[in-house]
C-alpha cells in the first residue's frame, strides 16, 4: 500500500485524488441527519405526537461523521499548501464558493418561510450573522447552520497554517486543547461555540489523512469493522439515551469510531481500487444541498401529513416524509446547486472577445 501511495504522490495526484468512499460517507452522514430530523420533528404533538422509529434519533451521530470527514478532506486537499502564503487566497475562495452561495439561496428561502408562514421577523443581527456565518448561539433562520459556524472557525485557523505553518499549527493545537478541556467545565454562550468538542473531530480527520497520505494505514478491513462497530454502538446509545448527545465523552467516542471507519474505507479503496456504487457517489455529491434544505422541507411536509395521521400508520408517514425530503434535496442539488456552482466557477474567467 505504501508503494501505491508513493506512486500516487510522485505523479502529483495524491493530494487532489477524489476518493469515492469519502463521497459515499458524505451521503451516509446527510441521510443519517435527515432521518434524525424526520423522527424528532414529526414526533412533536402538532404533527404525529409520538416516535415511530426511536432508532432514527441516533442519526444525530451523522454530524460527528461530517466533522471527521471535513478534517480529512481539507487536509487531503491542502496539506501541501501549508506554509505557502501564495495559496491562502485560493484556499479561501474554494471554501467560500463551496459554502456560501448555496447557503445564501437557502437562507433567502427559509427567511421567507419564517416571515410569511411563522409570522416572525428576524432581527438584523440574526440575519447578518446567518448570511456571514458569524459565531452565534442561536440559529433562527436555519437550524443546521450551527455546524457551519464551527466549520468556518476551522477554515480560518487552517488558513493561518497556510500563511504561517508553525505558528498556525501552534494556534490550531491550542484551539483543540481548549476545545477538549472547556466543554467539561461547562462553558456556555459564545465560548461554547468557539470551544466545542466537535472541533476535535476535525483534528481526528486531519490525523487520519496524515496517516493515509504516508501509507501508514494497515489492515483496512479490520479498521473499517472496528470503527463501524464503535460508531453504530454509539448510534444505538444516542437513539435511546439522546441526552448523551451533548456529553463530550460520547461525542469523542462517536468521532473516534467514525475516524477509524474512514481510515479503513480509504485504505481499502487505495489498496483494492474499491468501486463505490454510483447512487452512493451521487448522494455524496448532493449531501450539502440535502443537508441545508431537508429540515425546512420536513417541517413543511409535517403540516401536510397532519390530516392523514389518523388514516395512515405513523411509520409510513415518517418514511414518506423522509423519502420526499431526500428527493427534494437531490433535486435542489441538480437544479439549484449545480447551476449555481457553474456560475460561481465562471466568475473571474476571461471572456472571449474582451480585451
Amino acid at each position: 500500500m505504501r508503494e501505491y501511495l508513493a506512486a500516487q504522490q510522485s505523479r502529483g495526484t495524491m493530494d487532489r485524488r477524489k476518493l469515492d468512499t469519502l463521497q459515499a460517507g458524505r451521503g451516509f452522514a446527510a441521510l443519517a441527519v435527515l432521518l434524525f430530523h424526520a423522527e424528532t420533528t414529526l414526533q412533536m404533538a402538532k404533527y404525529l405526537g409520538h416516535e415511530p422509529f426511536a432508532i432514527f434519533r441516533g442519526g444525530y451521530i451523522g454530524i460527528d461523521f461530517f466533522f471527521v470527514l471535513s478534517g480529512f478532506v481539507i487536509m487531503l486537499a491542502h496539506e501541501q499548501d501549508l506554509g505557502r502564503p501564495d495559496r491562502v487566497l485560493s484556499f479561501l475562495w474554494r471554501r467560500f464558493k463551496r459554502i456560501y452561495p448555496l447557503l445564501w439561496v437557502t437562507l433567502i428561502l427559509t427567511s421567507l418561510m419564517v416571515v410569511f408562514i411563522l409570522k416572525t421577523v428576524p432581527s438584523a443581527r440574526d440575519v447578518i450573522a446567518a448570511f456571514l456565518i458569524l459565531p452565534a448561539t442561536t440559529d433562527p433562520l436555519l437550524t443546521v447552520e450551527w455546524t457551519l459556524r464551527r466549520e468556518i472557525i476551522f477554515y480560518a485557523l487552517f488558513a493561518v497554517m497556510i500563511l504561517w505553518r508553525v505558528p498556525g499549527m501552534v494556534l490550531l493545537g491550542g484551539w483543540f486543547a481548549l476545545s477538549l478541556v472547556l466543554p467539561y467545565l461547562g462553558v456556555t454562550g459564545l465560548s461554547a461555540v468557539f470551544f466545542d468538542t466537535h472541533h476535535l473531530l476535525f483534528g481526528l480527520g486531519m490525523g487520519i489523512c496524515w496517516l493515509y497520505r504516508r501509507g501508514y494505514i494497515r489492515y483496512p478491513t479490520v479498521l473499517m469493522g472496528v470503527g463501524a462497530t464503535v460508531f453504530f454502538i454509539m448510534w444505538g446509545v444516542l437513539a435511546f439515551y439522546y441526552e448523551l448527545s451533548s456529553d463530550p465523552t460520547c461525542r469523542l467516542l462517536a468521532g473516534a469510531g467514525a475516524a477509524v471507519a474512514i481510515a479503513g474505507l480509504v485504505g481499502l479503496e487505495a489498496r483494492t481500487a474499491l468501486r463505490v456504487p454510483r447512487p452512493l457517489i451521487f448522494l455524496g455529491e448532493a449531501s450539502y444541498a440535502i443537508y441545508l434544505i431537508h429540515l425546512p422541507v420536513i417541517s413543511a411536509l409535517g403540516r401536510v401529513i397532519v390530516p392523514f395521521r389518523d388514516q395512515v400508520p405513523a411509520p409510513v408517514l415518517v418514511l414518506v416524509v423522509a423519502a420526499a425530503a431526500l428527493a427534494i434535496g437531490a433535486a435542489y442539488h441538480i437544479w439549484v446547486e449545480r447551476p449555481l456552482m457553474r456560475f460561481v466557477n465562471g466568475l473571474g474567467k476571461p471572456r472571449h472577445g474582451n480585451v
